[in-house]
């Protein structure tokens, strides 16, 4: 929290100057720490989440940032914390863009299908669409979205839990889905639906309505 404390939480454009010096120096001295103890600490999937944040933080060049993520996946291939943060790294509004999460989502599922199926591609576009890229990583983008019905399905064999099917319904109507938006609802307990269901989004309600051609 020391860094964001310092650096504030306007967009980068907007940090004034003097507030870069101290936020730069606590996220280098925070890579100086976790670098003396990987050791020990990188048994812990967290140390990889923090590294990688530091890694977007600090603007690591592609290759380093890369080597980083392929380490921690290949001793966590299973902590979904790692491919969140490198969520953020491969974000327009950091150091990538699209070309590269749909390559994340790719080397993701190769890595996690034996476990989880498909279950990595509905869950990064998931998380890219409602923390870092947007809703229009899934909206009118027939090539994404044409795998997650069957993604999301993948995922609630292994937890099929309200608040995954709850959003998964969500992003469905967001996407224009109707058949995979009506399977979803069937599905909800409509006491545990938030309220309000998204910001800027349909409501439940209209999501259902549609849905069901009321």
């Amino acid at each position: 929290t020391q860094p964001v404390r310092r650096r504030g939480r306007e967009p980068g454009h907007e940090v004034a100057r003097e507030a870069w010096e101290p936020f730069k120096e606590y996220i280098e001295k925070a890579r100086l720490y976790l670098e003396e103890r990987k050791d020990w600490l990188a048994e812990d999937p967290r140390w990889y989440v923090t590294m990688l944040e530091v890694a977007t933080d600090q603007g690591w060049p592609r290759d380093m940032f890369y080597d980083m993520l392929k380490e921690a996946l290949g001793r966590h291939p299973d902590y979904y914390a790692i491919y969140y943060e490198a969520i953020r790294y491969l974000s327009p509004k950091w150091h990538g863009n699209e070309r590269l999460l749909h390559d994340l989502v790719r080397y993701a599922v190769g890595v996690t299908g034996e476990e989880e199926g498909t279950g990595l591609y509905a869950r990064i576009y998931w998380y890219a669409a409602d923390i870092e890229f947007g809703r229009d990583i899934i909206i009118d983008k027939p090539h994404v979205w044409e795998r997650m019905p069957a993604s999301m399905e993948d995922v609630l064999a292994h937890y099929p839990d309200q608040w995954n099917i709850i959003n998964f319904a969500r992003l469905a109507c967001v996407a224009g889905d109707r058949d995979t938006t009506v399977r979803m609802i069937a599905r909800i307990d409509e006491r545990l639906v938030p309220r309000p269901w998204g910001s800027g989004e349909p409501s439940y309600k209209q999501c259902r309505d549609w849905a069901m051609g009321i």
